[in-house]
């Protein structure tokens, strides 16, 4: 019997993740901050900025237990404007946290490494589609510290470890959190405008269609030293996005505004953040996202490992609001 160590197992993808492994007959054992129930047969409380990895060796021992595979999801996400975070937390949480868990799988002989990292690993790539080619530095901290951690993850494949990254571009599903959360919010309260933008493209990918994917890149030996995006394969305007989400909730779209007037706002709000950061409820770079393209190319993962998405935002939109509403 396979055994999997999840960290971040109680977050929005963690729990899809570890669900899976228990459904294909894994033992699961989750690392969370805070411990609570879930799909798995052990559980572990620890924060990564201090966890004690030979601890947490001889206690998973204790339970009879080995680790085939370690799947690393806990980090310190992409946060905008929130009070208290540092440059220096990123680097603490997200590469330091990283290279403990690379430690904990030397200690336990863990035969694969599987980090959840993220596409802002790299910059943005603006109006083209790009795919693992693409190397420009990232530009914020955020960024920077998710593709610093890459590479400790990376580095244990000359220990003869099965180590590979995925680059998950926006992730939809029932329970969905961060913009996504935040953007279902603002439309069911008639607070965010119906932006006249049908012309970018953003990738995005089902969690369902993510855990595949993370669990084919355990199992498949071509997938060791690689660097995976993860899409559905959709290219979604802003306009699609939006009006998938009106329609489901039952809300009327309103009249469209265009572009330049978001732009414009985005401009002003600029200005304004830098006098009275963390006061206004939306950012320059909130509107510069809605307006924006972020597009990612999986073929890579779909060519090498036979990935194959199943599910597209409109065919699970239903459900997400449906949770939502709960």
């Amino acid at each position: 019997m396979k055994i999997a160590l999840v960290t971040g197992a109680s977050g929005f993808i963690g729990r899809v993740l570890c669900k899976q492994l228990q459904h294909r007959g894994w033992r699961v054992v989750a690392m969370m901050r805070h411990q609570v129930q879930g799909p798995w047969d052990r559980a572990l409380a620890n924060d990564l900025s201090d966890v004690d990895v030979h601890a947490v060796f001889e206690q998973i021992r204790h339970w009879g237990y080995g680790i085939d595979v370690i799947f690393h999801l806990a980090s310190l996400v992409h946060a905008v404007r929130v009070k208290g975070v540092v440059a220096e937390d990123y680097f603490r949480l997200n590469v330091e946290g990283t290279g403990r868990m690379v430690e904990l799988s030397r200690l336990a002989g863990a035969r694969s490494f599987v980090y959840f990292s993220s596409v802002k690993a790299v910059a943005d790539p603006g109006e083209n589609c790009v795919d693992e080619t693409w190397d420009k530095p990232a530009a914020d901290v955020y960024g920077k510290s998710k593709h610093l951690a890459e590479q400790r993850v990376l580095a244990l494949n000359a220990e003869g470890v099965h180590a590979a990254v995925i680059r998950p571009a926006l992730v939809y599903g029932r329970g969905v959190k961060g913009n996504l959360r935040r953007m279902l919010e603002a439309i069911d309260k008639g607070r965010m405008p119906n932006v006249n933008q049908a012309g970018n493209k953003r990738s995005m990918v089902a969690v369902e269609d993510l855990v595949e994917l993370a669990i084919l890149v355990a199992e498949k030996d071509k997938a060791a030293g690689q660097v995976y995006f993860a899409t559905d394969g959709e290219r979604y305007s802003t306009k699609r996005i939006y009006e998938t989400i009106a329609a489901a909730l039952g809300r009327s779209p309103g009249v469209p505004v265009p572009v330049w007037m978001i732009k414009g706002l985005g401009l002003v709000l600029g200005g304004i953040e830098i006098l009275f950061p963390h006061v206004l409820p939306v950012s320059k770079e909130m509107l510069s996202r809605l307006v924006g393209s972020a597009c990612y190319l999986s073929d890579k993962a779909c060519r090498e490992l036979g990935w194959q998405p199943k599910a597209t935002f409109e065919s699970e939109i239903a459900g997400i609001v449906r949770h939502f509403k709960r």
